[in-house]
């Protein structure tokens, strides 16, 4: 894939020149490790290092062009913007022909529970069929401890999965991720609010600073876009109320759009009956615990808005099983 640095510069509104035109851009990066020749750096100060430290080694490995959040004389041409991140977001959304849009996406954010809805929402609307980008499914990537990738390499994926003709893409948002501009420009059909507890405050400053951060998926969907929020969480009227989206709620304690009633609790399977509107279906789930059971009522909700019938969930529901790594029994050698 090529494009030309006067288009990706146009894109930024930003002034460019006659001769950009003739400047080929092969691939976008903020890392100067994986610098191609036609690739186009994006120097990002970093909270460990700072990206303006190695243009020259961008350079000087094929760089063709630089993004900058300062003054800088160099050898190729040299773009200063006020936030190196946004920029970084929109170029490389338009430099992949922003392939969220060809996609039903959904973000799912929260303090727990991220990674099991990511997994449990493939499963339901079929794996095959699905892109996951997920703190397992990152590290199956060679990602090692991202939750949430950076904005060029969600973008490059999202590619690659219209490219296999993938119909869903699930991205677990982190609170990091949405502070720094990770899932700008990605087009979400549904966002999901699991949960706020305390936690993640090595990153924000306090708990007010980390349900912002959560809220700011939710201030940015379309209007025909869906919120999928946990009713019974204390801070969910604060989540509907940033919304700018459509909304669903789903709950075991409290009223809400898709509940769990009659619920029975076992070792390895809970079993319950879903109620949404005037329907309710039986159904039994494989996997075991209250918290289970929440990520499977968002889970729901979601291929729920998608327009797929609750009858048609519950099949698949039944063959859901623990994330690798989460919660799985294992049988000892002696018994």
């Amino acid at each position: 894939m090529t494009r030309t640095l006067a288009s990706l510069v146009k894109a930024l509104r930003l002034p460019s020149r006659a001769e950009w035109q003739e400047v080929k851009i092969t691939e976008i990066t903020e890392d100067s490790r994986l610098i191609k020749p036609g690739s186009l750096f994006v120097a990002i100060r970093g909270y460990v290092d700072d990206g303006h430290r190695y243009i020259d080694e961008a350079i000087a490995r094929g760089a063709t062009a630089v993004i900058t959040e300062q003054d800088t004389s160099c050898s190729v041409p040299c773009i200063r913007v006020i936030d190196a991140r946004v920029a970084l977001a929109r170029l490389s959304a338009i430099f992949f022909g922003n392939p969220t849009q060809g996609l039903f996406t959904v973000g799912v954010t929260g303090t727990n529970g991220k990674t099991t809805v990511c997994h449990l929402i493939a499963h339901l609307l079929d794996k095959e069929k699905t892109t996951l980008i997920s703190t397992v499914a990152n590290e199956d990537r060679g990602l090692r401890a991202v939750t949430t990738p950076s904005s060029s390499l969600i973008q490059q994926i999202a590619h690659e999965a219209v490219s296999k003709e993938r119909k869903n893409l699930v991205i677990e948002v982190s609170s990091a991720a949405l502070v720094l501009h990770r899932v700008d420009r990605v087009d979400f059909d549904a966002a999901v609010f699991t949960n706020l507890t305390h936690d993640h405050l090595d990153f924000h400053e306090d708990r007010e600073s980390y349900l912002s951060a959560k809220l700011l998926l939710f201030r940015g969907l379309k209007p025909e876009a869906c919120a999928i929020v946990n009713a019974d969480d204390p801070v969910a009227e604060r989540v509907l109320a940033a919304n700018t989206g459509q909304a669903v709620t789903y709950a075991i304690h409290s009223d809400a759009d898709l509940r769990a009633i009659d619920i029975h609790y076992k070792l390895r399977e809970t079993t319950f009956t879903l109620r949404s509107d005037d329907e309710a279906v039986s159904t039994k789930l494989c996997l075991s615990g209250e918290h289970n059971l929440y990520n499977a009522l968002a889970a729901t909700a979601v291929v729920m808005s998608k327009g797929v019938s609750l009858g048609a969930i519950v099949e698949r529901l039944g063959s859901a099983h623990n994330v690798e790594g989460r919660y799985q029994f294992f049988r000892a050698q002696n018994g």
